[in-house]
């Protein structure tokens, strides 16, 4: 397991109309179903942008953003299947099969039961 800094760069949320960058503490496995990936690229898209715009209420302040990136994978909890450490790995807006036609087929968006928020990471074929 790569060790793991005490600090990191990450864009958050202070309040309304106002994004920094700044240091924040490095999350730590708390669970043993946990991971961590180190981003390597990172993207803001329009979910991030409501509550900048205060057209979504309810965000703490401080909040990270940027929930569609890709990265490598740092750590992991005993719990952890599917994912080894130094995989490279996406958090995309949409979750998706990763086997049916569309998904092989390079088009995971036409996914007939994706979900969306980026709360799916997926390993980069190879």
């Amino acid at each position: 397991m790569e060790q793991l800094p005490e600090n990191m760069q990450a864009l958050v949320l202070a309040n309304e109309e106002r994004i920094l960058y700044t240091t924040v503490p490095c999350p730590r496995l708390i669970h043993s179903g946990d991971a961590i990936v180190r981003v390597t690229s990172c993207s803001i898209c329009g979910s991030d942008l409501h509550p900048y715009h205060g057209r979504e209420k309810g965000i703490a302040p401080n909040t990270i953003v940027g929930h569609e990136f890709v990265g490598i994978v740092v750590a992991k909890g005993p719990e952890v299947t599917g994912f080894e450490l130094g995989d490279r790995v996406a958090s995309p807006f949409t979750s998706c099969c990763g086997s049916c036609f569309f998904c092989c087929k390079g088009a995971p968006c036409r996914y007939h039961r994706r979900s969306e928020r980026g709360s799916r990471v997926v390993r980069r074929s190879t």
